[in-house]
């Protein structure tokens, strides 16, 4: 075998287990995040569709690159042409959907904007938490898991002749919470957004380096048949 197919072996196999491993990440995180029901409450009130897309997206993506990615590991040391063309098609596959993972998560606007929506989201269902047992548990239930309290500060309550409720303090020390639930869950979300987004672009550049070695390992092997045969 000649010294440079024998490298481009190596090399496409490491990529091939760093997507594996990648793909093992990227399942784990969507499924972590779908399996958080105050997220996917949190949802339903924000119509944050955009989201719950991406984390589907993404668990496909992720248990099919665990398959694909043995698939590039297998093709190279069995020296199998059709295994490699196979995987490479699959990469360009899953290229495709990296990039709408990332464009799901964020299309929604972020910084200012993003807060900006969220305070107008969480005011519409703070003034109605004592007529409105949805709007109620759902300020609950944000207030709890965000530690905030109203949609800027405890002042949209009073702004609202509306009583500061038990949920916008903290229970070991009772203290109202400082901090608003639109900047807390901007942040948040831009935490999941950063995972999500920025896992499928680091997929996307090692699957396009993933490409060009593959490219070159199969016009070697192609030469050393034509040598031999």
């Amino acid at each position: 075998m000649e010294l440079g197919t024998f490298i481009l072996k190596q090399v496409n196999f490491v990529i091939s287990l760093i997507i594996w491993l990648l793909g093992l990440t990227l399942l784990f995180l969507s499924i972590w995040i779908r399996s958080d029901p105050n997220f996917w409450e949190f949802q339903e009130h924000l119509n944050l569709g955009n989201y719950y897309a991406a984390c589907y997206v993404a668990m496909v993506v992720g248990a099919l690159l665990l398959v694909v990615g043995f698939m590039g590991c297998v093709g190279t040391f069995v020296d199998s042409p059709c295994i490699l063309w196979t995987y490479m098609i699959f990469t360009v596959f899953f290229i495709v959907l990296e990039i709408t993972i990332a464009i799901l998560v964020w299309q929604i606007p972020s910084g200012e904007a993003l807060q900006k929506y969220m305070e107008n989201e969480i005011n519409r269902n703070l003034v109605s938490i004592y007529n409105n047992e949805f709007s109620r548990r759902f300020m609950d239930l944000l207030q709890i898991h965000m530690e905030c309290c109203g949609a800027v500060d405890k002042t949209d309550y009073k702004r609202n002749h509306l009583t500061i409720p038990q949920s916008c303090s903290n229970y070991r020390t009772n203290n109202i919470y400082i901090y608003g639930c639109s900047e807390n869950m901007r942040v948040h979300l831009q935490r999941i957004g950063a995972g999500l987004g920025g896992l499928s672009l680091s997929l996307v550049l090692v699957q396009s380096i993933a490409l060009c070695v593959n490219f070159l390992l199969l016009v070697n092997l192609k030469s050393l048949y034509a040598q031999v045969f």
